[in-house]
């Protein structure tokens, strides 16, 4: 007959102490003091491990959608003689006009270097837009303005075209030397383009800000889906000699032109923190310049260059 008292601990093991002494029938039993260790606790239960902290997501991919504003810078070139388009002859400015695009984009970030400024990231990207192309200029509005006995020449005067002709009056060769001013009208090449960049980006992002901005540069496979020609494009000289040139004339080729971007964007979280999920607004100022050849006629040249303003929406994932 013994009573026990038993201390429990925090660690997986247990010590037992057992009375000092016992009293039977008024006798004295001394006991010797002995202290037991158990391997474990009583219940056979295992402490739980502690619980692991989850990696939070790289999010290295990134999607995009982006809406703005294309303007084209294209020229005009005879490739033989001396031959100048009608605006440069009247000195013409060629008009810019704002073309409405819209692009797609997906891409993924392969490198991530962190200095005493902040993060850079390399990236690359890749998508799809739908562009278009307008070259403006000035043609003739009938083109039997120029049937004339013998042209002598062509000349300006407050900005307008005029043309010196021989008219016969009485055969052989007796007549009289007349002027007369052509008719001008405008007249506008349209092409619908579908653009597939490949584009090597580098973001930085200063330590605690939000803002983002980036570089990049690559190149972009132009595709042209329809040809709209209105009106004729003349070729010219101050001797009189002129060329017509058509729809037919028009020939273009595959066009791989280079892309540079410069822009900037602003992360916005969403969810908590733990989740680290993200998008961005921003804008974008490209370019594809220089201008290059898009026309693979032998007599004419047709040089285009563009610069784009956009507004995006980018989805990390």
């Amino acid at each position: 007959m013994s009573n026990y008292f038993l201390y429990a601990s925090c660690k997986p093991c247990e010590y037992f102490s057992p009375m000092d002494t016992l009293i039977i029938d008024g006798d004295t039993i001394f006991i010797e003091r002995q202290e037991g260790l158990l391997i474990s606790d009583s219940t056979g239960l295992t402490e739980p491990e502690p619980s692991r902290l989850k990696r939070p997501p790289l999010r290295i991919w990134n999607a995009a959608v982006a809406a703005g504003f294309n303007t084209s810078i294209t020229s005009w070139k005879s490739q033989t003689s001396d031959f100048e388009s009608l605006d440069e002859f009247l000195g013409r400015k060629t008009p810019l006009k704002l073309n409405p695009l819209i692009a797609a984009e997906f891409g993924g970030r392969f490198a991530s270097i962190r200095t005493a400024g902040g993060v850079f990231e390399l990236s690359v990207n890749t998508g799809i837009a739908l562009n278009q192309v307008v070259s403006t200029f000035t043609t003739i509005s009938e083109s039997n303005q120029l049937v004339k006995d013998s042209i002598l020449g062509f000349g300006t005067e407050a900005n307008e075209l005029f043309v010196t002709y021989f008219t016969v009056t009485n055969p052989p060769d007796i007549g009289e030397v007349d002027t007369a001013f052509i008719d001008l009208q405008g007249a506008e090449l349209k092409l619908n383009i579908v653009d597939i960049p490949l584009k090597l980006r580098v973001t930085l992002q200063p330590n605690g800000s939000n803002t983002r901005m980036f570089l990049e540069t690559g190149v972009m496979r132009r595709v042209i889906t329809r040809t709209d020609f209105t009106g004729s494009l003349i070729m010219l000289n101050e001797r009189g000699e002129f060329h017509p040139f058509l729809s037919d004339d028009f020939q273009t080729k595959r066009i791989l032109a280079p892309h540079f971007g410069v822009g900037a964007e602003r992360r916005i979280p969403l969810g908590n923190a733990i989740n680290q999920k993200y998008y961005a607004l921003g804008a974008l100022l490209s370019a594809s310049i220089p201008g290059l050849t898009w026309n693979n006629s032998a007599d004419l040249s047709f040089d285009v260059g563009s610069v784009s303003l956009t507004a995006f929406a980018r989805f990390f994932f």
